[in-house]
């Protein structure tokens, strides 16, 4: 059963689903808003038409908001959300933002600031399980170092994303599995938001 299920006939479960149905995934760093209109549109919903439900968590609907922005590329407006959401829910959606902007070193000033998060787990099992299947070789043998920690680096995946992106240090044929990995790493946290709000 997917979590989504929970939130059937509101408008998260309408944009999630449109969003996951695209032909691309979003980039590592996007150059300009996917589809302005749906960033409009999640503008102008209330958290409670988000969510087809009350909300009992201001903040963790606002992260929601912030997410479903952040997702569709529009870094701007879900960092006006983001820095204003004071618990670390909030500073990891501003950290993946900095990460996707990209401001790698600012990305790792908020992930200092999210410390322990109870999505790292999911995301490190998905990160396993995304780079074991993928055609690279370097997110094959990535996947057997994840698979040797017990805890998910979120450092090291800005410095992948930085890798793939700026230096060079990672190839460009592992951007796709960095893609992927990035997409299931919002809905993790996008799902944890909503169930909280």
């Amino acid at each position: 059963m997917s979590w989504l299920e929970e939130f059937t006939g509101s408008a998260l479960h309408e944009i999630v689903t449109e969003i996951k149905n695209r032909d691309r995934l979003p980039e590592l760093v996007p150059i300009k808003e996917s589809d302005p209109a749906l960033t409009q549109r999640i503008q102008a919903l209330s958290p409670e038409e988000i969510l087809g439900k009350a909300v009992t968590a201001s903040d963790f609907a606002d992260a929601v908001r912030s997410g479903l922005l952040l997702w569709v590329d529009a870094l701007d407006v879900s960092h006006n959300l983001s820095q204003d959401i004071s618990s670390n829910t909030g500073s990891y959606w501003h950290g993946i933002m900095h990460r996707r902007e990209p401001d790698y070193s600012n990305g790792k000033y908020w992930f200092r600031k999210v410390g322990d998060h109870e999505c790292f787990g999911p995301v490190r099992e998905a990160a396993i399980s995304i780079f074991s299947e993928h055609a690279s070789s370097w997110a094959n043998e990535t996947a057997k170092e994840i698979e040797a920690s017990s805890t998910w680096d979120p450092f090291a995946f800005i410095d992948w994303c930085e890798g793939v992106d700026a230096t060079g240090r990672v190839p460009e044929d592992a951007r796709s599995a960095l893609e992927s990995l990035q997409a299931a790493e919002m809905e993790i946290l996008l799902e944890y938001s909503a169930t909280r709000a």
